[in-house]
């Protein structure tokens, strides 16, 4: 099951029936959506970036970067990732 490589990983434990396959989809698609989001950080500060940007307006810029809305909408797709992962986790 040991991979350097996390989506690699996952797959390995869904194939060994310790994720079912909903739980697979769950983690792959949030490990994306978050890569995601924090390889548009890195562009936006060109730099090494883990956070959320503090202030509504970077948020905003962030967000519609993304091809979301604005920064509201983002970070609702956030928490709806992160409680599904949760709840894979969880269990």
């Amino acid at each position: 099951i040991r991979s350097p490589n996390t989506l690699d990983a996952l797959v390995r434990i869904a194939d060994n029936d310790l994720l079912r396959a909903d739980e697979y989809r769950s983690l792959s698609s949030g490990y994306l959506f978050l890569r995601t989001i924090e390889h548009a950080l890195q562009l936006m500060h060109n730099t090494q970036e883990h956070a959320l940007p503090d202030d509504r307006r970077s948020l905003n810029y962030l967000a519609r970067r993304l091809d979301f809305t604005d920064g509201d909408h983002l970070l609702a797709a956030i928490d709806r990732h992160q409680t599904a992962i949760r709840r894979v986790y969880d269990r």
